[in-house]
């Protein structure tokens, strides 16, 4: 069961990132926006492998190098639309990518199938994204201390009886 998220406003989903993970944003070499862009292109798609919706609406454009998102001016935002779990992803996202240096980014983000497929100045297709970040390389590595695919499909499976037991009780 995944749960349907509207997508969050893109500066608080910054707001998040750059808050609780100052040392991935922060005193870092390269340049902040193509780091920052580089880290939503792996939060969007995590997010999307996990809910099924999209962490946030802008679209995230190929570029020759990497991938480009339209950044807002501010960091002001109405904390009511950002959910737990929009502000799970961002971290997540930050936790795990934002140390890396711009050029490994680039050299993961380069390697993708949805990069590959898409042609410089279009938008990362979200379904392509989706379904790369659900690939059984991604989800089942045994080396990785996140949950497999069939942890998550236990899980998914353990809140959906307890939700339909609540609603029977009701």
């Amino acid at each position: 069961m995944t749960v349907a998220l509207a997508p969050a406003p893109l500066a608080g989903i910054l707001y998040v990132m750059r808050r609780n993970h100052p040392h991935a944003f922060y005193r870092r070499p390269g340049r902040p926006e193509v780091r920052l862009c580089a880290v939503l292109f792996f939060a969007q798609g995590h997010h999307l492998a996990r809910c099924g919706q999209p962490l946030f609406a802008e679209a995230i454009v190929r570029t020759a190098g990497g991938v480009h998102v339209d950044l807002p001016g501010t960091d002001e935002y109405d904390t009511a639309l950002l959910t737990e779990g929009h502000a799970g992803s961002a971290g997540d996202a930050a936790e795990r990518y934002g140390r890396m240096t711009v050029t490994d980014l680039r050299t993961v983000l380069q390697s993708s199938a949805p990069w590959q497929r898409t042609a410089v100045g279009d938008p990362i297709d979200l379904d392509v994204l989706r379904d790369w970040f659900r690939r059984a390389a991604e989800t089942d590595d045994p080396d990785d201390d996140r949950p497999n695919s069939a942890e998550c499909a236990a899980a998914d499976a353990h809140w959906a009886a307890r939700q339909a037991a609540r609603q029977a009780q009701s």
